[in-house]
């Protein structure tokens, strides 16, 4: 059975690092984004091997995928989205709710994966408090969402913000994030 980790957003980049900088691979890695410069970077590039192929926006390496969807173009790429999820029987996905891509494509990526692994899990964030009005909208939406698809959902806060400003709240969220994936993954 493949197994798989999802990460969705550029939000997800730093928590694969940190997850990875600790443990050793356990699963494969399909990164999904809609920012060209992490598609590109050498950083997100290193999570998925040495590249065994690559077009404009997929790229298919020894440990995992990397896939470029242009902001707004989730529902167009879906027959190609459902062809390369097909492959994975043991599903987590990473998202950090609240942006334009990661909103859209998190209950959109859940629905094609719950089809093949009924008890597949998302890992989800919503936004700090500090942050825009806006993002917070699109993460209640997308987590409504995500609680209609996903029968298993582990929400990390952003308890303690308060006392913290946002670099400190996001590296502290992306700590937590790594530690929970190395709880559930093995």
């Amino acid at each position: 059975m493949a197994k798989a980790l999802i990460a969705i957003g550029a939000a997800t980049v730093n928590v694969l690092t940190k997850w990875l900088q600790t443990e050793a691979q356990p699963v494969q890695i399909v990164w999904i984004g809609s920012h060209q410069q992490d598609f590109l970077s050498l950083k997100v590039r290193d999570y998925i091997g040495d590249i065994v192929s690559e077009t404009a926006d997929h790229v298919i390496g020894t440990r995992g995928e990397l896939l470029y969807i242009a902001s707004g173009q989730s529902t167009t790429d879906a027959a190609r989205l459902q062809k390369i999820l097909e492959k994975y029987e043991d599903v987590y996905i990473l998202s950090s709710l609240g942006g334009g891509t990661t909103s859209h494509v998190t209950p959109f990526i859940a629905e094609i994966c719950t089809r093949k692994d009924p008890l597949m899990q998302a890992i989800v964030t919503l936004p700090a408090k500090l942050e825009p009005r806006t993002r917070h909208e699109k993460a209640q939406h997308a987590f409504h969402q995500l609680k209609q698809i996903c029968p298993v959902i582990h929400l990390v806060t952003n308890n303690g913000e308060h006392e913290e400003s946002l670099v400190a709240t996001f590296a502290r969220r992306d700590e937590l994030l790594a530690t929970l994936l190395t709880r559930l993954i093995r």
